[in-house]
């Protein structure tokens, strides 16, 4: 099962940084824009998708690692996960205020200002203010770290997550499997229906969000450790309205779809990264 997750993680990642790719380099937001930026706003939200997948994923393989390490490993597992994130976030964050800054003096837009936040930003690795920006002063270095930022918190709340869970079976076992089931879907879902938020970027670099995500799978893998035909039949049902989930996140897509921007204002503007086009709040 773990290579299996493996093996998906691995391809997400992949359709992550395509996309991700492709979507950085829209000029709607900072420029005139392009015939094509009505495609890659496309691929933006495919982003958001996939990342959200990405951390239900890695939630699932953490949780299955974890679980099948022995105690006296288990702490360990974390710390040195933790610490590959760390050093990883920590090079980012070098790499970003050197070449940040050329590229800065270059289009005459530096300011000490995104050089301190930053660096603030990657040695506390929380994000601020990235994914709801001012639209005249936009932070433009290390935008793009938000998900190993998100991942750092949730690879290290994985112990006291699945302790969670083992305290609620033992407190109360007929209906832990419905709590937990509970506890699993319904912050993401209250999450995605704050009235100021947009849809396609729900709490998008938000760490509690992101966290949310993560639990996701490591609930359904505890759940499949107690009892694997539950959590098979939730699988089958999944499978069953997939074609509909599809076709209705397919509807959502088109609507954005050749969106008319609004001139650039001060009001703020949500988005993932410095070259997205903002959208509105609905």
């Amino acid at each position: 099962m773990y290579n299996y997750i493996h093996m998906l993680c691995n391809v997400m990642v992949a359709c992550y940084l395509v996309c991700s790719a492709v979507t950085f380099f829209s000029l709607a937001y900072t420029g005139p824009g392009l015939v094509l930026d009505v495609v890659i706003v496309m691929f933006d939200v495919v982003c958001i998708d996939i990342s959200s997948a990405l951390f239900v994923m890695t939630g699932c393989a953490m949780a299955t690692l974890y679980m099948m390490s022995p105690p006296s490993i288990q702490e360990s597992l974390t710390s040195h996960t933790a610490i590959v994130i760390l050093v990883d976030l920590y090079l980012a964050m070098c790499l970003s205020l050197i070449l940040g800054s050329i590229h800065a003096l270059v289009l005459g837009r530096f300011y000490w200002r995104d050089l301190a936040f930053t660096a603030l930003e990657g040695i506390t690795t929380l994000r601020g203010i990235d994914f709801q920006q001012s639209a005249s002063a936009p932070h433009s270095y290390n935008v793009t770290g938000w998900p190993f930022q998100s991942l750092l918190w949730c690879v290290l709340s994985i112990r006291s997550l699945l302790a969670l869970d083992t305290e609620i079976v033992a407190r109360a076992p007929a209906v832990a499997d419905a709590v937990i089931c509970i506890l699993a879907v319904m912050g993401i879902v209250l999450g995605s229906l704050q009235p100021s938020s947009n849809i396609f970027y729900a709490n998008a670099c938000s760490v509690t969000y992101r966290s949310l995500e993560f639990n996701l799978g490591a609930h359904a893998v505890f759940l499949y450790q107690r009892h694997p035909p539950f959590v098979t039949a939730l699988r089958h049902a999944c499978q069953k309205a997939s074609l509909f989930v599809t076709l209705l996140v397919f509807t959502l897509w088109v609507a954005e779809v050749g969106r008319v921007l609004p001139p650039p204002s001060e009001s703020n503007c949500m988005r993932l990264y410095y070259h997205n086009s903002c959208l509105s709040d609905h």
